[in-house]
């Protein structure tokens, strides 16, 4: 039987002139909503800053596609790249919201089947708990007000639709020996904040490397409106900085796919 059928967009600017690398970007809005299309100010903005190309997938969405479906959609891509010449240890998985948590769960399950993993992983305000119930966030249900709690519950609960899923994609580091490293992202005012905590908290405790940023009086995925928060600009800059750290340029290697 053949694998998910991988779709998406290869992003790129005036100003992407790599072809030694790559970034792997699964988008947010609760496994429910929006794009590649929706995220391409997003994706176009990490291009334009690291020179390289963005593979930026359209995994299928709930109510019509229930967990694990946006996994197995994320797995295809990761291989399809690699099918296509890309060195898994030059290719950095981004994604903001539930996309970031997809992107832990990718590493994860790569890390637990012994395969290569990313050179690093960029999450923004990355969803943890995928219940919304836990002490994480209990007291953050007015906070956020771009995201609401309570808003957010019902959409994760059309794709994750039975407890056994809600425990398969926990995000747990005790099982795996190796993990790529990892930048968080979140604003102060966000209901994933104590999320972001917890994860920086569960990286560093299995011993992998994590860096966090909390950026004040922020919301959730405040990256994407640089129009409206100077703020973004910085914190563009910083995952930047991130990723083209983890994928120092090199020379010689070959063109790859420009279309998906």
């Amino acid at each position: 039987m053949s694998g998910p059928t991988v779709r998406g967009e290869w992003v790129r600017t005036s100003r992407v002139t790599r072809s030694d690398g790559a970034v792997l970007y699964l988008h947010g809005s609760g496994y429910v909503v929006c794009s590649s299309r929706t995220h391409r100010g997003l994706t176009s903005q990490i291009a334009d800053r690291t020179g390289l190309p963005v593979f930026s997938i359209d995994y299928r969405l709930a109510p019509s596609a229930r967990f694990p479906a946006a996994s197995d959609d994320a797995r295809a891509a990761w291989d399809w790249l690699l099918a296509k010449g890309h060195d898994p240890a030059r290719v950095v998985v981004a994604g903001d919201s539930a996309g970031g948590h997809l992107a832990l769960l990718l590493a994860l399950q790569l890390a637990r089947e012994g395969e290569p993993l990313p050179a690093a992983l960029v999450t923004l305000s990355p969803l943890v708990d995928t219940t919304l119930r836990g002490g994480t966030i209990r007291d953050r249900i007015e906070r956020d007000p771009f995201a609401a709690a309570a808003v957010a519950q019902r959409a994760l609960g059309g794709y994750f639709d039975h407890p056994a899923a809600h425990h398969a994609a926990r995000i747990d580091f005790t099982d795996v020996d190796c993990f790529p490293p990892t930048l968080v992202h979140n604003g102060s005012r966000e209901m994933l904040a104590g999320d972001c905590t917890e994860l920086t908290r569960r990286l560093r405790a299995a011993g992998f490397e994590a860096k966090h940023r909390v950026w004040p009086g922020l919301m959730h995925v405040f990256q994407a409106m640089t129009a409206v928060f100077p703020e973004s600009d910085a914190a563009l800059s910083d995952i930047a900085e991130f990723i083209t750290g983890r994928l120092p340029t090199t020379t010689g290697h070959r063109d790859l796919e420009a279309t998906a």
